[in-house]
């Protein structure tokens, strides 16, 4: 009963929202987005992969460090977002997401055509045959409760402004993990569709924000393990990281090449 309720909620606001003008999920009267949104999602594509310590591909260890053994490591792949994870693009992704604002998907994917023109660039990608867009999957759960699978819808719409591809090979087991730092949370299971052949051209990931990156990463490695190449990935917002040049070990620099974007803002983790 409480997912038709929730499903009737959403259509009954999508038809709303065609009829009428809504408040933007910040706050500020119509339209939606306000100004200030749209300026946040045009604010300009950013590398992000130095701030999720998911995305590092350890490959060695200095241990002569002046201050003590300090891990090396490489970007597992280049992460491209269209803004930052704030209060603002939180309000647009939870409206987007659980709040029935549908109509939301063709701002936030506009906002991603920077992105992708970016990561291609970087990736020697720009004016080859375009990479197909996999997008992470969402659980059963919150499909029914949400009406769709919005990193897919994302997907479609980014795809139609692109001319790339979409397919969804990857399949989501969730599975409750017990201890310290995880309580509460699910772990995502991530595996390919049975007979999925990887595209000549490669794939990109798509997700809608990126915290630890662990999600990314765990759909990298299913990607790779069934013989694909991924170029790399792309999300909405990225989380603000921990401070650049600082090791998980909390000693000494990590060395990660450099990008024009390392600088990460110094608020906590949302």
């Amino acid at each position: 009963m409480l997912l038709i309720r929730d499903v009737a909620r959403r259509v009954l606001w999508d038809t709303l929202s065609l009829m009428v003008d809504v408040d933007c999920p910040c706050g500020a009267p119509p339209p939606a987005p306000c100004p200030a949104c749209r300026a946040l999602l045009a604010s300009g594509p950013r590398r992000v992969e130095a701030r999720h310590p998911a995305l590092e591909m350890v490959t060695g260890a200095d241990l002569d460090a002046p201050l003590g053994p300090v891990e090396l490591s490489v970007p597992l792949m280049p992460l491209v977002a269209a803004t930052d994870y704030d209060d603002r693009t939180r309000a647009l992704v939870l409206a987007w997401k659980n709040g029935g604002r549908a109509a939301l998907v063709d701002p936030l994917s506009a906002a991603l055509r920077p992105a992708w023109d970016r990561l291609l660039a970087e990736t020697g990608r720009a004016g080859a045959v375009s990479p197909v867009i996999i997008p992470l999957p969402s659980t059963l759960r919150a499909r029914l409760r949400r009406g769709e699978d919005h990193t897919a819808e994302l997907a479609r719409h980014l795809a139609r402004r692109t001319g790339a591809r979409v397919q969804r090979p990857l399949r989501l087991h969730d599975r409750g993990q017990k201890g310290q730092g995880v309580r509460g949370r699910s772990v995502r299971r991530l595996g390919m569709r049975p007979g999925w052949r990887p595209p000549a051209s490669g794939v990109v990931l798509l997700d809608d924000v990126a915290t630890t990156g662990a999600s990314l990463r765990a759909a990298h490695r299913a990607v790779v393990e069934a013989g694909g190449v991924v170029h790399g990935a792309l999300v909405l917002a990225s989380a603000p990281g921990p401070s650049p040049g600082i090791s998980r070990s909390g000693r000494g620099k990590m060395e990660i090449p450099r990008s024009p974007d390392r600088t990460v803002p110094s608020t906590s983790r949302r």
